[in-house]
């Protein structure tokens, strides 16, 4: 009876063994379990941040460059109007030197010879080196603001920088070229007023003013002709350079 009992009691702490190594068992699983849970949770939550602060960098990188974007044309439209400013300045100036060169060549101015003489050097000696400087200056205008805004950039190497001077120099070839082409036209008239108003110097004594005060009437018939010849070619000058004024 004692072996049985005996038996009985070990059987009995056995099963309470067993079931505590169970129960222990269980408790590592849902102690594991859950770590592995939180674990997951936490690299989810991980890649969410990291996820949510590259969109805020895009949002904020995206906002920088629409804001720098907008520096820029606001530098660019600041350029250009000061540009413009200085470019119709100096032109204004050329346009009312210019004028002179019409009444220059007024029968009235070659009474005589004194008179001839007076406006021959008035234009050799003024007039045409001004205007000749006058549009040097205003073709300066264009290399000088280049110049200008590279300078002014060139701490700023980036996308937006080129972009800005690839629209400014598209905008200043093209600019420049139609001043390049009207100075062309305006050297060609210049010359026409050179030789016209030497050839009423070089003929001071072989030509009257007329009745009228309004013609030069010539002696030799062939000085007529070539006065007449040289004058038509400033007029007729000076209609497509007024016509092509940029």
């Amino acid at each position: 009876m004692k072996a049985k009992s005996s038996k009985k009691k070990n059987l009995k702490k056995k099963g309470r063994s067993s079931l505590l190594v169970i129960g222990l068992a269980l408790c590592l699983c849902l102690i594991l379990g859950g770590g592995g849970i939180y674990i997951y949770q936490r690299h989810v939550q991980k890649t969410q941040l990291i996820e949510q602060m590259r969109a805020a960098a895009r949002v904020e990188a995206r906002e920088e460059r629409v804001k720098r974007k907008a520096e820029i044309q606001a530098l660019f439209d600041a350029y250009l109007n000061a540009f413009k400013g200085e470019l119709i300045e100096k032109a204004q100036t050329y346009k009312k030197t210019r004028r002179l060169l019409k009444n220059l060549i007024r029968p009235i101015n070659y009474t005589d010879t004194a008179s001839a003489k007076e406006n021959y050097f008035l234009f050799k000696e003024s007039l045409a080196p001004t205007l000749r400087k006058q549009s040097v200056e205003i073709i300066g205008v264009f290399e000088n603001y280049s110049n200008k805004i590279k300078n002014d950039l060139s701490g700023d190497e980036n996308e937006l920088q080129k972009t800005f001077l690839v629209q400014w120099e598209d905008m200043s070839r093209k600019q420049l070229a139609s001043y390049i082409d009207f100075f062309a036209s305006e050297e060609e008239l210049i010359q026409a007023y050179d030789a016209l108003i030497t050839f009423y110097y070089s003929h001071s004594k072989r030509y009257a003013l007329n009745d009228l005060g309004n013609d030069l009437d010539f002696s030799n018939p062939d000085d007529e002709k070539r006065a007449k010849s040289l004058l038509k070619r400033v007029k007729d000058l000076q209609k497509p350079a007024k016509e092509n004024s940029p």
